[in-house]
């Protein structure tokens, strides 16, 4: 009986996930987001943020989509249920990478607007619910995403939740600079925890070998770097600068929110082919059954649960600017209030993103 169970099982997997994309197909447009600063493209399919760019700009700050027949999420997308690799159990009853929420259509929860976008799906496999608030600020080129994860189940399911970044080109260059209040650290190489390796910000000490992440090494291979942050500290954030344009983007958010904040990065040797920032609520790269084996790593959780009938709200605000030449190298990020400033190595302010 239990082998005809997990049997149907598989079938039901494969034939949902095929329904998902088979819908997926459709010629539904994508939803717009515009506040004459900033503009922001969303696919129906994945939810995936497709384009962010300030108005004028004549490419979007985020990757653009692969190839069609490689059908992988691409630019800033959400992991959910899940963060990592599957095992061959999970990938044989239909789950992915990555978890669902980047694969299956969502739908409109309320008519959008060109401020905000409401939207929700329901997981097919993890029958998990995600519930996804896009809104730009009506006065500033900022943004907020909020999330609520909900189970609609009769029983306790774990998750994991990361908000997966991918930046355009532009910002993989040796001359990019990035800071982040995060400080110690896990090194994730081909998918694997790398054993003997320290990491305390923004230094990576592997026995006598020592590298700076604000320029992480070109050494071919890929690499996740997962920090975590100082206790006591309320928020967490990241800030990149491109010195040759004045471009700067942020991200903030709470760390009872999201406690890990992992740097992504793919290089071929000679340079970084893809580099991403996620913040999300785990830093340990493993399948979801290892992760119910190791719950914790640096002190932090790196799985989550949801009992049945609850749910969990996850906010991110991130905003992008250029400024011009008379800013400097950046080298600090505050808060002021409700608003967040980059500041550069003389005390110049510019000011990039609001929390409404």
């Amino acid at each position: 009986m239990k082998q005809l169970t997990a049997k149907l099982t598989r079938i039901f997997g494969r034939l949902v996930t095929g329904l998902a994309a088979f819908i997926s197909l459709g010629a539904q447009p994508v939803w717009e987001l515009s506040n004459g600063q900033v503009q922001m493209r969303i696919e129906p399919h994945g939810a995936i943020i497709s384009d962010l760019r300030l108005m004028g700009d004549s490419s979007s700050w985020l990757s653009p989509a692969p190839e069609p027949e490689l059908k992988e999420p691409f630019a800033h997308f959400l992991c959910f249920d899940r963060w990592g690799p599957v095992t061959e159990e999970d990938v044989s009853v239909g789950f992915n990478f990555h978890g669902e929420a980047a694969r299956v259509p969502w739908k409109l929860t309320t008519p959008p607007t060109p401020l905000r976008l409401e939207i929700n799906t329901t997981l097919p496999l993890a029958r998990l619910r995600a519930d996804r608030e896009i809104r730009l600020s009506p006065d500033s080129s900022s943004f907020r995403i909020q999330t609520v994860v909900r189970n609609p189940t009769e029983e306790s399911r774990p998750f994991n939740l990361v908000e997966h970044i991918t930046l355009a080109d532009s910002w993989s260059d040796r001359s990019i600079r990035m800071i982040t209040n995060a400080r110690r650290g896990l090194l994730h190489e081909n998918g694997d925890p790398v054993v003997g390796v320290e990491i305390d910000w923004p230094q990576v000490t592997q026995g006598e070998a020592v590298w700076d992440l604000r320029q992480p090494t070109y050494e071919r291979g890929r690499y996740i770097a997962a920090l975590s942050f100082p206790a006591k500290l309320e928020w967490a954030w990241v800030c990149l600068q491109d010195p040759r344009t004045g471009a700067l983007l942020a991200y903030v958010w709470r760390i009872s929110d999201m406690p890990w904040l992992n740097l992504y990065w793919f290089a071929n040797g000679e340079r970084i082919v893809q580099r991403a920032i996620e913040p999300g609520t785990s830093g340990l790269h493993r399948p979801m059954a290892e992760l119910w084996q190791t719950p914790v790593a640096l002190g932090r959780p790196v799985v989550h649960w949801l009992d049945a009938a609850a749910e969990r709200q996850f906010t991110v605000w991130g905003g992008l600017t250029v400024k011009d030449a008379s800013f400097g190298i950046l080298t600090d990020f505050r808060q002021q209030g409700h608003t967040w400033v980059a500041v550069d190595e003389v005390g110049n302010q510019g000011e990039i993103l609001q929390i409404e």
